[in-house]
């Protein structure tokens, strides 16, 4: 566990290969990055998104892909252990195997690969939901 202490207006900056749960005691602004080709050799360009707090954070979602231009998207889903079962995604429920515990395994978390196009998720709890893809020499994510 890493703790860290800011100042009103620092920030800290750490690159991580794995999930990571994030506490704060004040209110913060939680930005994910992904770095692009130069770092982990995927051909695609870098992409920034907002990490939305657990307050704002819903049972069920509609969402989707751009059309066309990207070859791989993904969902990446965060959820509580004890609801794990629940997840359905366009109806059906995703492979467990994909799921991987988070911390101290309060949480699961899974990189779910999408086709393109509209999508929906639901739980019988809150889900924390991240949808990017990559395409030559571009990506998006939010």
């Amino acid at each position: 566990m890493i703790v860290t202490t800011l100042s009103k207006g620092a920030y800290y900056d750490q690159i991580s290969k794995e999930a990571n749960i994030i506490e704060t005691s004040n209110p913060s602004l939680v930005i994910q990055y992904s770095l692009g080709q130069s770092y982990d050799g995927v051909i695609s360009d870098p992409f920034m998104m907002l990490v939305p707090p657990t307050e704002q954070l819903l049972d069920a979602y509609t969402f989707s892909t751009p059309a066309s231009g990207f070859t791989s998207n993904f969902a990446s889903v965060v959820i509580r252990t004890s609801a794990l079962d629940t997840v359905l995604l366009d109806g059906l429920k995703p492979d467990p195997a994909l799921f991987k515990p988070i911390g101290d395994g309060a949480f699961h978390g899974a990189q779910i690969p999408i086709t393109p196009g509209s999508h929906s998720i639901s739980a019988n709890a809150k889900i924390g939901l991240y949808v990017y893809g990559f395409g030559s020499y571009d990506s998006y994510g939010y």
